[in-house]
């Protein structure tokens, strides 16, 4: 329950001017509200304000009682006058901001909420006025202190969306026939799963401009996706070529090497994607898998084991266990497979790999 302004000023001395009779109407309004009982705390507050039209404390306990019961459109009235009787009231301006917000008045929400330094209402106005990249700004700040809130992600997620799509229509207008904009749309149709489309837009583009950052290894993921790993691999190994210091690309190359059979060449370029991008357990997992398979146990038993120190309970994690348990039981150390299988079925839920 929301503290209502004129208890608290009372218990600290600092009461507002108001008649005795419309305090007293005010604090039975309040004791009737802590007992849950809203109608008549309405009642008392309403009569309050009666008595005394300059009482802001008691405007401000109405709109109050209206917002805990999500009676929007009935707090604003009260809350905007008492903000007309004092500007600096307690608690008013934000509430008259998340009741206008919440009755779809955006723009004059917007103030209010600045003022009362709300981030997320404050966002979310934003995003419904109309203004993406402040809403952005505000949404961010929000989730700082709530991080993971689902309303937030949402409109977080909703205004970059927005914001993107009115830069690649922005693209589009403006150089439809740039290798930008075939790269634009590539990613569209990609969205949409039209891989013949989306193919087709990137090799456009990179006609256009050869050595366009990422729509090599755009490409290789689309071949990927389709199990064409000699496409994949000869797309990712141009994206490596390009952008030596891009760790996916070496471990997306290392990864359709390790598919395609070239051992020794996979186990070199997922290495240098650990070094590039330390500690990722999907290189990490690749890596192991193509050490193991050089001949190299010691050091998949070594990346094997500092995957599963950053992470577990995981798919990888119960693929890692697993491996383990093979080297294990290769060597000769059956105590020790037979713990790593217990810990892959434990994560697995007894399923077999």
């Amino acid at each position: 329950m929301i503290t209502h302004l004129l208890l608290f000023l009372a218990m600290t001395g600092q009461t507002q001017t108001g008649s005795a009779e419309a305090v007293q109407h005010v604090q039975a309004g309040i004791a009737a509200e802590q007992q849950g009982q809203h109608g008549a705390a309405i009642q008392q507050f309403q009569t309050a304000t009666r008595l005394d039209p300059e009482f802001a404390p008691a405007y401000v306990d109405l709109g109050t009682v209206y917002m805990e019961q999500g009676s929007y459109a009935k707090a604003i009235p009260a809350l905007r006058r008492a903000i007309q009787l004092d500007e600096n009231i307690e608690g008013a301006k934000g509430m008259l901001g998340v009741a206008l917000l919440a009755q779809g008045y955006s723009t004059q929400a917007i103030p209010y909420l600045k003022a009362a330094g709300l981030q997320g209402p404050l966002g979310i106005a934003q995003l419904e006025a109309g203004d993406l990249e402040n809403s952005i700004v505000s949404l961010e700040a929000a989730l700082k202190d709530h991080p993971n809130d689902p309303q937030l992600l949402f409109s977080l997620s909703r205004a970059a969306g927005l914001l993107s799509k009115q830069a690649g229509d922005a693209l589009l207008a403006t150089h439809p026939n740039s290798a930008p904009a075939h790269e634009a749309l590539a990613e569209n149709y990609w969205g949409l799963q039209r891989a013949a489309n989306a193919e087709k837009e990137y090799q456009t583009a990179l006609q256009l401009q050869p050595k366009l950052p990422g729509a090599h290894l755009a490409m290789g993921k689309i071949y990927a996706s389709a199990q064409q790993w000699p496409q994949a691999e000869q797309q990712f190994q141009a994206e490596a070529a390009l952008r030596p210091g891009d760790a996916e690309a070496a471990y997306r190359l290392g990864d359709a090497l390790l598919t395609n059979g070239k051992i020794r060449q996979a186990q070199a370029e997922l290495a240098r994607a650990d070094k590039l991008q330390p500690d990722m357990p999907e290189i990490l997992y690749d890596l192991g898998k193509a050490e193991s398979l050089n001949g190299d146990t010691v050091g998949a038993e070594a990346t094997w084991k500092h995957l599963l120190r950053i992470e577990a309970n995981s798919d990888l994690s119960a693929k890692a266990h697993f491996g383990l348990a093979g080297i294990y039981r290769k060597q000769g150390k059956l105590a020790e497979a037979a713990r790593e299988m217990k810990e892959f079925q434990s994560i697995k839920g007894n399923t077999n790999p």
